[in-house]
């Protein structure tokens, strides 16, 4: 039971913090870090280590860009995911089990990359590696049968090709 209400959770919270991002709500980054506690415990319970691990420091991104997204320096939002991607690399080495914790590993880099880019402003960037993250967890979710996860990944996704095209719409107008 605890492992349903942690998956219905993190995914409304997730699915929620991308659309209140693609909307430009502030909200959207505090949704995230909402989003990232309860997908920490949710990943830990289905054995997604990496992901879990990485969602720890993701939750605290999401919690600093809601106290100051316009000021987020540069070279903190790059420390800051360079210093989430060293983590995923080495818990992925201490974790590793083949191509599963493999594609975890890059769909929790990619995650953490596309926040980055969105901190930056950098929207079509950010939009496009979350829509790749979201598939491969699609995929993952999927194939340890969390269903109801896969779903809320997809919906997700379905954001961020909302965020390719609002970008490339500005890019020609």
């Amino acid at each position: 039971m605890a492992l349903l209400i942690f998956q219905i959770l993190s995914g409304v919270f997730g699915f929620a913090n991308k659309l209140f991002l693609y909307l430009g709500k502030r909200s959207g980054w505090m949704l995230g870090f909402l989003a990232g506690i309860f997908f920490v415990i949710y990943f830990f319970l289905i054995g997604f280590t990496v992901y879990a691990v990485v969602q720890i420091g993701f939750s605290f991104l999401m919690l600093y860009g809601y106290f100051s997204h316009q000021a987020i320096s540069k070279n903190a939002r790059i420390v800051a995911t360079v210093v989430l991607s060293l983590i995923a690399i080495w818990i992925t080495f201490i974790t590793f089990k083949g191509g599963f914790t493999l594609l975890e590993a890059i769909s929790a880099l990619l995650a953490s990359w596309a926040t980055y880019f969105l901190a930056s402003k950098s929207n079509r960037n950010g939009w496009s590696t979350y829509l790749v993250a979201h598939l491969i967890l699609i995929y993952l979710t999927a194939a340890k049968q969390q269903y109801i996860a896969a779903v809320f990944q997809g919906l997700s996704a379905v954001v961020s090709v909302m965020g390719i095209m609002k970008e490339s719409k500005k890019t020609r107008d």
